[in-house]
Formats: C-alpha cells, structure tokens, sequence
C-alpha cells in the first residue's frame, strides 16, 4: 500500500468515527480542517452531549470568544476586549505605526474597525446560541485626531428587536472624545 493511499485511509476513518459519534448526539467543538487526518489535529475534541448542554447553558452565543480571544481581524488589528456583557463591550488598541495615516495621526478606517468589532462584540453578548449577527449600516463622526496612547472604544445596544438592533459607540483617547457612531446590525437564526 502505498504512504499516500494509507494516509487517505487514516483520514477516511476518522472522518468516519467523528460521523458516527455526532450521529449519537455528540458534537465538535474547537478547530476542524477536514483536509488533514483528524488525529495530526490538535484542536480538534470530542465532548459528549451531557458536558456539551451544560457548557451552552452557562455562556451566550460568541460572547465568551470575543471577551478572551477577538476574531482573526481583531487579533490582527491588535484590538483587546476588556470587557463584553450585557449589550455592552469596551474593547481598546495602542496606537502603533501601522495603524496610521499619511499625516501620522489614528487612521479612520482603523477607528471604524475598532467601533465595528466593538459594536459586533455588544450584540453578540445579547444573542442566544442559534442567532448570528452582522452590521446593516454605521456612520461616524471623527472629531479629533490621535497620534499615540491607548484608544478606547465603548460600544452599547440601545434598541434589540427581532430581525435589527440599534447601537452607538464612543471612542476616546487620553480622556478626550475622538469620534461617535451608531450602527445598525441585521440579526438573523442560523439555519445550519
């Protein structure tokens, strides 16, 4: 047999087993590329159905990863949760050389991304399990330039309903107001 038809062997059980357990009720939780052979991944578990149920009882939707970890752009951004409960996030970011502008100062477009991933952190605290979310529309009001220190964003739902939800947002740097917004976000189940 040759090593490649063997490692399509190893990768086709796998697969094989994790379907079988989510068959029986268990689910995946963690990291899956499904390229690789489950066993050479790491960040891959198994969790049985009881110590699933009781894990999603004790935390809303996406909150808990925001507040610890930020999404891949965020991380990128270098943008921290400091803290993201009850439809209220205050996430911050050091001003640093590659978030700036032609003229030096605090780039717009990273002041956006900060108010976005804040406001995204403040709905997704407010969500149950089975609900996504993702901005409609926002506007913001730049009203004084930054060039270093720590740059705080507080975000805040104001209005929740069904299918929408309202949010504003301040961003302040060194105890001055650097710039306002308000959002909208679409807020929809997950059908898979």
């Amino acid at each position: 047999m040759s090593a490649a038809f063997a490692g399509a062997a190893d990768w086709q059980a796998s697969r094989d087993k994790v379907k079988s357990r989510m068959a029986t009720g268990w689910r995946m939780t963690g990291l899956l590329n499904m390229s690789r052979p489950l066993h050479l991944q790491s960040a891959f578990l198994l969790s049985s159905p009881a110590r699933y149920g009781a894990r999603l009882l004790q935390m809303k939707h996406k909150a808990h990863i925001l507040r610890d970890e930020g999404s891949r752009f965020s991380r990128h951004l270098g943008i921290r949760y400091v803290s993201v409960a009850d439809g209220l996030c205050t996430a911050e970011i050091d001003m640093a050389e590659y978030l700036q502008n032609v003229v030096g100062g605090f780039h717009g477009g990273a002041a956006f991304a900060l108010i976005d991933c804040a406001m995204g952190a403040a709905i997704y605290s407010l969500l149950d399990m089975e609900e996504l979310a993702a901005t409609l529309e926002a506007k913001t009001n730049y009203i004084r330039p930054v060039r270093e220190g720590l740059i705080r964003c507080t975000a805040r739902v104001i209005h929740r309903g069904r299918r929408t939800a309202v949010l504003d947002a301040e961003v302040t740097a060194g105890g001055k107001l650097v710039a306002k917004a308000s959002g909208t976000f679409a807020i929809w189940k997950n059908e898979g």
